[in-house]
C-alpha cells in the first residue's frame, strides 16, 4: 500500500478544478458498483474512461489491445478472481497499478492480495479513499516507471562502455604496436605487447623504472626528449631508435601523446611503439640503389672512372674556380695508340682489359682533388686543380712511362706489353672564356703528339707557333 503523503494530497486537491484523464480498466461482475466507483472518482477530479470485464479471456484482450492507467478488481467474480487477475497482469510484464475493490473481505484475505500483487485495497462502503489511494499508486507508479527509465538508461551506458571496451582492447590487440603508460620521468605504470619478444627486458624488471633505467642510453636519450616534447605540446612523433634484441638489431618509431588527466604535479602520456625494422631495411636498400644508380649516372660502365658528361661539369665548375681565384688549373687528354690493333689481335674482351688497366693506372698516378674521367673509346681526361703547366707536363711523362713499361693481362693469360699512349698537356689563360678552350688546346697537344710518333707529350703553350712535343718532360719553357 502507497504512503499517502500531503504532496499527494495536494495534487489531488488540484485534480478537482482541473479534471485529469484516467484510463481504468474494471474488472468488475455489477454495472452498478463500476458506477458508484465512477461516480466517486469523478467527485475527486477525475475524468474516467473505462471499460468492463469479467472474465480472463476478457482482461486478456483489453490489456493488450489498449493502454491503462490503473486497474480496480473486485474480490468476487463467479467467473473470474482476484488471484487470477493479478497473475494474468504479470504474465503481461506490464506495470499497471492494481487496486482491489471489495464489499467485504477480512484483513487476511487483503493481506494475501497485497501478497500476490496488489498495490492496495478499498472497501466499498468507505469510496472516500479511493481517489486518494489512486493518486498515490499513479505517482508510484510514475516513479518506478522513471527508476526503470533511468536503470535502462544506465545498463546501456554500461553495455556501451563494455562494447566500447572491448572494442578498444580488440584494437590494441591487434595493432603492432607496444604501447606503454609513463609519467614525465618516464616511469612505466603499464604496458601492453602484442608480441612480447618486442620487449627490451621482461616486465618485471622494467614496470616502476625508467626507460632510460630499462633501455640503451641512446633509446633513453630519445625517449627523454620526445615526452620533453610531448610536455610542451601535448604529443609528439617521429622518434627513431634501434634497440640489440635476441633476434638482432632492431629499429623502433616512437609517438607519444598526453592523456587526459587533472594530475598536474605528475602528468601521464601514452607511448606507442612500433617496430620499424622492415621498413627501415627496406629504406636502407632504396639509399643504396639511389646511389648506385646516380653512380651509374656518372660513371663509365667499364672503367667506373667519370663519364664524359659529368666530367664535362666537373670542368665547368672548376674552370669557374680558377678564373675566380686565379688559381692555375691544367687538363691532360690521353689517347691510348693503336688501340684497335689490339681489338683486332687479341679481341674485344682483351681489349676491355686493356682499357680497365689504363685506367686504374691512372687513378693510382692522381691526386684525391684531381677529376679522371673517360671520355669515350681508348679517350681520357684528367683536370689538375691548383697544377701548373709544369707540374702537369712532369705528371703526363711519369704517366706515359708507367704506361709503356706495363705488361697487360687479357684473357687466356696472354700479356701485352706493346700498349703506349699520346698525351696532350694545356693550361687555363685569363684569355680563355670556357672550358672548350681548354678542351680544345690540349686536344690539339694530344694530336700533336700523335703526328709525332705517338708515345710522347704534347704541350700547348700560348704565344707560340701552336702545340709542340717535348723531348724531355722537363723541356717546358
Amino acid at each position: 500500500m502507497a504512503k499517502r503523503t500531503k504532496s499527494t494530497a495536494s495534487k489531488l486537491k488540484s485534480k478537482i478544478s482541473k479534471p485529469q484523464s484516467l484510463r481504468i480498466l474494471m474488472v468488475e461482475d455489477s454495472e452498478d458498483d463500476v458506477l458508484l466507483i465512477i461516480r466517486e472518482l469523478k467527485k475527486g477530479g477525475y475524468d474516467p474512461v473505462y471499460e468492463r470485464v469479467e472474465t480472463a479471456t476478457a482482461m486478456k484482450k483489453a490489456l493488450k489491445e489498449k493502454q491503462w492507467d490503473i486497474i480496480l478488481c473486485d474480490y468476487t467474480l463467479p467467473k473470474f478472481s482476484v488471484a487470477k487477475a493479478i497473475a494474468l497482469l504479470k504474465e503481461t510484464n506490464i506495470d499497471i497499478p492494481f487496486i482491489l475493490v471489495t464489499g467485504s473481505v477480512g484483513e487476511e484475505v487483503a493481506v494475501e492480495c497485497m501478497r500476490l500483487g496488489a498495490h492496495d485495497y478499498i472497501m466499498k462502503n468507505n469510496l472516500s479513499r479511493l481517489c486518494l489511494a489512486i493518486a498515490g499508486e499513479l505517482e508510484e507508479a510514475d516513479s518506478r516507471n522513471k527508476r526503470r527509465q533511468a536503470e535502462s538508461q544506465r545498463e546501456a551506458a554500461l553495455e556501451a562502455l563494455r562494447e566500447t571496451d572491448n572494442q578498444l582492447c580488440a584494437t590494441l590487440n591487434a595493432l603492432p604496436d607496444l604501447l606503454f603508460d609513463v609519467d614525465v620521468a618516464g616511469t612505466i605504470y603499464n604496458f601492453l605487447a602484442p608480441d612480447p619478444e618486442l620487449l627490451y627486458a621482461p616486465p618485471s624488471e622494467f614496470l616502476g623504472k625508467t626507460m632510460k633505467e630499462v633501455l640503451s642510453p641512446e633509446a633513453g636519450n630519445v625517449i627523454s626528449e620526445a615526452i620533453a616534447e610531448a610536455v610542451k605540446t601535448g604529443r609528439h612523433s617521429g622518434g627513431v631508435y634501434p634497440l640489440e634484441l635476441p633476434s638482432g638489431r632492431c629499429w623502433f618509431e616512437l609517438s607519444i601523446a598526453a592523456k587526459d588527466n587533472s594530475n598536474l604535479q605528475n602528468p601521464r602520456f601514452i607511448m606507442l611503439v612500433r617496430d620499424i625494422t622492415a621498413r627501415k631495411e627496406a629504406e636502407e636498400k632504396i639509399q643504396l640503389l639511389n646511389a648506385k644508380l646516380e653512380q651509374m649516372a656518372l660513371t663509365d660502365y667499364l672503367t667506373n672512372l667519370y663519364n664524359r658528361r659529368y666530367f664535362m661539369q666537373r670542368g665547368v665548375e672548376e674552370f669557374k674556380r680558377a678564373n675566380r681565384n686565379s688559381q692555375p688549373l691544367t687538363l691532360l687528354m690521353l689517347d691510348i695508340d693503336e688501340f684497335k690493333k689490339v681489338n683486332d689481335t687479341y679481341g674485344h674482351e682483351a681489349g676491355d682489359l686493356v682499357l680497365q688497366q689504363v685506367a686504374a693506372s691512372l687513378k693510382s698516378s692522381l691526386r684525391e682533388i684531381d677529376i679522371l674521367g673517360r671520355l669515350g673509346g681508348e679517350e681520357f681526361a684528367v683536370l689538375l686543380p691548383n697544377t701548373s703547366l709544369e707540374g702537369a707536363v712532369l705528371l703526363a711523362e711519369r704517366v706515359r712511362q708507367t704506361i709503356a713499361n706495363m705488361s697487360f693481362k687479357t684473357p687466356g693469360d696472354v700479356l701485352i706489353s706493346t700498349v703506349t699512349i699520346s698525351i696532350g698537356v694545356a693550361a687555363f689563360t685569363d684569355e680563355m672564356s670556357n672550358t672548350d678552350d681548354l678542351l680544345r688546346n690540349a686536344d690539339a697537344a694530344m694530336y700533336c703528339a700523335k703526328d709525332s710518333g705517338r708515345n710522347c707529350v704534347g704541350v700547348y703553350k700560348e704565344n707560340s707557333d701552336g702545340p709542340r712535343v717535348l723531348p724531355s718532360a722537363l723541356d717546358v719553357k
